[in-house]
């Protein structure tokens, strides 16, 4: 599968959390980013039943989807900064 086509992007809210398999990140999968408008077509393709066979991964949908030289990137430990993400996956812990 071809994942850039999805990842085409010029604005950090067009990305988003995508799952890049059948399984999820705590059962061998990985995680990515697309475009929003690509998500639906890119989740489609993974509607066949694959056997999870790796448990105890890392947790990897608590990110930040950006828009990075006009290709949707995924990070899992974003820098820390004083201006506030406009796509947490997150909400802020309450004050």
């Amino acid at each position: 599968m071809e994942l850039q086509k999805f990842q085409i992007c010029q604005l950090d809210e067009e990305c988003v959390y995508a799952q890049n398999g059948s399984c999820d990140c705590n059962n061998g999968g990985k995680a990515t980013s697309v475009n929003k408008a690509n998500l639906s077509v890119f989740q489609n393709q993974f509607k066949k039943y694959v056997p999870c066979t790796k448990r105890g991964g890392p947790w990897c949908e608590d990110g930040v989807a950006s828009c990075d030289k006009n290709k949707c990137s995924w990070d899992l430990n974003p820098p820390k900064s004083s201006n506030s993400d406009p796509n947490p996956m997150t909400p802020p812990p309450p004050q």
